[in-house]
């Protein structure tokens, strides 16, 4: 009977050590699937990859919609139909958007202007920012936009949308259809003047970006439009100073922050 008595005390602690090590782990497992964004890790530029509306989910429209969240409380981005801009707040993964003002043009594509009225309809609702990896999830009520981390410096290759043109306007036609840059990791930036290649040197230090003047170019005869176009070019990367990145989109302006060229990245 002692024995008996003895065994069962054994059994009983073993299962109350048992419970007491599953209670502890379900309290100390660890969610790989992500955790509430702290302010630092929503930072940066993002790329939205899909989003959710009522259930629904849809994959992301090309060209990308960007958010770019600034250190000190503002965000800008593209739907990409316009450009928009606001404030955000962030408290241990409770976040909030305030949407500001927003370009006005129509969004051509209905799949387009779908995924814009999400994002303007959807992002008042967010009430929490999760990060996993590469991945910024933002949801709410009845919303849910998947984000991935987008590029932060000038390093890359691009196609040129825009081209001042001397005459305070940013131009694009066929002739500046054909217009690429490449800022290389080594300093060097090179492309397509719009009919000639050139190459030369570049210093980036934060926003302030410098084309040295070292530029030279092939020396291809080209038709009047590319001849035009291409001294615009030409002349319009010598006179950038700043840069800046709207998610994908790229400025870059002068001195007086006047713009000379627009750029985004190439496929």
């Amino acid at each position: 009977m002692r024995t008996t008595r003895t065994t069962l005390r054994l059994l009983g602690l073993v299962i109350a050590a048992v419970a007491t090590a599953m209670v502890v782990g379900a309290c100390g497992s660890d969610d790989s699937s992500g955790s509430a964004a702290t302010a630092g890790e929503v930072e940066g530029n993002w790329i939205l990859e899909s989003f959710t509306v009522d259930g629904d989910e849809a994959t992301a429209q090309q060209p990308a919609a960007t958010i770019s969240f600034a250190a000190d409380g503002a965000f800008s981005g593209s739907t990409p139909c316009n450009g928009m801009s606001g404030t955000w707040t962030d408290d241990d993964g409770a976040l909030t958007l305030e949407l500001g003002p927003m370009t006005m043009r129509a969004c051509e594509d209905t799949a387009l202007q779908a995924q814009e009225t999400a994002i303007t309809t959807g992002f008042p609702k967010v009430t929490a920012a999760n990060v996993s990896d590469e991945t910024l999830e933002l949801t709410g009520e009845g919303v849910a936009f998947r984000f991935t981390r987008g590029p932060d410096g000038i390093v890359g290759s691009y196609k040129v949308t825009g081209v001042n043109n001397g005459a305070d306007a940013v131009v694009s036609s066929a002739a500046t259809e054909t217009i690429t840059i490449d800022f290389a990791e080594d300093g060097t930036v090179s492309g397509n003047a719009g009919c000639n290649r050139f190459s030369g040197t570049y210093e980036q230090d934060g926003t302030a970006l410098t084309i040295q003047g070292n530029v030279a170019t092939t020396m291809m005869a080209c038709d009047e439009d590319a001849t035009t176009a291409e001294q615009q070019f030409l002349t319009a990367l010598a006179a950038v100073t700043t840069w800046s990145r709207n998610g994908q989109p790229v400025t870059l302006s002068d001195s007086t922050g006047a713009t000379q060229l627009t750029l985004v990245p190439a496929a």
